[in-house]
């Protein structure tokens, strides 16, 4: 399987846990290509309570040929064959690699509700639907009834929707708890809806926030998923998100609850967390500019121009870290034109004992508007033969900033760690194939090459 393959397929499993509403469960079969899936049938149909099976195959070239769903579920439908196999555009000639597995998903079950019998793949099922439309739905929930009722299953499903309802109706109980949430319809307890009123000691004191929750049909053995609607000015949370990875702790034990995710929400409300970020700006603002992130936080509006927005916090922030690089000994700092803030010139000597002892080399730092959430691209303007900085354009390797990168990290400590590096490359993160291979092969060479500052 290609990388843009198992990218796209983790992209897809990701946006159907996080993002959807269908009451769908997937089971990993012994690779990534193959998985094992469960819906319920659909509210207002013959298959209303079926506990439907169906297999999903991806192909290699995946997203670029659709891939291939057959329900394992025996199914009365006018365009779903006996073996399974489902007669439905967007699984053949409609599919595009912009599609997603949740849209063939949705497509189906859409299908369940409203067949084409013109196009038949089950003979039978089209006639009854077309001529006779009672013994249609009869012979579809005989046939739901009993291929579609799995005993280990059902008791799995039945016990989930207990718990679940359980646990509403213990919401509904301590209404004074600053959240309320009720399923979209009472008959599928896995969707459900939810309001979550800012607690007093935060910026958001008596603003509601809308959310959708889709319990897993094996609930309480996964958590929920919870999907924020509403708009946010927060640290650690943005609008039309997935908060699980904020909110739900990687201890989800069957213990755990819905209310103690939503107390956990209302407690991030009044306290975000400095050192984590979900929307950059606004985590730059909490940490840097708090009148300014108070401010936004009331106004309830999504900025127009983020970069705007953040550009004179951001250039206070880099002004002290200019501040305080120019009292460091070890390099010499300055603007490269005196007007843009945003991009600085550095020298620095080659540390002792390495090929670059006695080299002066320049440097070039440019910062993002999204500094400290983004670090700066440093580049080399000198001319080094490094395993780790590019000869021809003297790029450092991204790889190199980004594992070492926190936002808390100031620009001076990311400098020496470059020192650092002169005197030790890093051979996992290279930038230049060739010195890499002298340094492990040909050391001589390597430093003779390096001195001389040319390849």
């Amino acid at each position: 399987m290609t990388h843009a393959a198992r990218s796209r397929i983790m992209k897809d499993l990701k946006e159907l846990e996080s993002g959807s509403t269908l009451s769908v469960d997937l089971v990993p079969g012994d690779d990534i290509y193959h998985y094992q899936g469960t819906m319920l049938g659909p509210l207002d149909s013959p298959y209303e309570n079926g506990i439907l099976q169906f297999k999903l195959e991806y192909p290699e070239n995946y997203p670029f040929q659709p891939p291939k769903i057959q329900f394992s579920t025996k199914i009365f439908h006018p365009n779903i064959f006996p073996n399974g196999y489902i007669c439905l555009d967007i699984l053949q000639k409609r599919w595009s690699a912009a599609c997603f597995l949740s849209a063939a998903l949705i497509s189906i079950q859409s299908l369940l509700n409203d067949p084409n019998p013109n196009d038949p793949s089950n003979p039978e099922a089209a006639h009854y639907y077309r001529f006779d439309r009672e013994k249609y739905n009869q012979i579809a929930r005989e046939w739901t009834n009993k291929y579609a009722n799995p005993h280990d299953m059902c008791q799995k499903i039945t016990a989930a929707k207990e718990a679940i309802r359980k646990e509403l109706d213990e919401i509904q109980r301590h209404n004074s708890s600053g959240f309320d949430v009720h399923p979209v319809d009472v008959r599928d307890p896995f969707f459900c809806k939810g309001t979550i009123v800012g607690p007093q000691d935060s910026p958001y004191h008596g603003r509601s926030f809308v959310f959708n929750v889709r319990f897993p049909l094996d609930y309480p053995d996964k958590p929920p998923v919870i999907f924020l609607l509403t708009y946010i000015f927060h640290a650690n949370i943005s609008q039309f998100t997935c908060l699980n990875e904020t909110l739900v702790q990687k201890t989800w034990t069957r213990d755990s609850t819905l209310s103690n995710i939503l107390r956990n929400f209302l407690t991030l409300l009044s306290n975000p967390y400095s050192d984590d970020s979900c929307t950059h700006y606004a985590a730059c603002f909490y940490k840097h500019g708090r009148e300014e992130y108070n401010r936004l936080t009331l106004e309830c509006k999504k900025p127009e121009d983020e970069q705007e927005l953040l550009s004179p916090t951001v250039k206070k922030l880099i002004s002290r870290e200019l501040a305080e690089l120019e009292k460091d000994s070890h390099f010499q700092v300055g603007l490269i034109t005196s007007d843009d803030i945003f991009k600085w010139k550095v020298t620095m000597c080659g540390p002792r004992d390495t090929p670059y002892e006695d080299r002066v080399f320049n440097l070039k730092i440019s910062f993002r508007y999204n500094y400290p959430s983004e670090p700066p691209n440093i580049d080399f303007t000198t001319k080094i033969f490094h395993p780790n900085i590019s000869f021809n354009t003297g790029a450092l390797s991204e790889n190199f900033i980004k594992q070492r990168w926190k936002s808390d990290l100031t620009i001076p400590q990311l400098l020496l760690s470059i020192l650092a590096l002169l005197s030790d490359p890093d051979l996992n993160n290279t930038n230049n194939d060739e010195a890499a291979r002298l340094y492990q092969q040909n050391r001589e060479e390597y430093n003779r090459i390096a001195r001389n500052g040319s390849q």
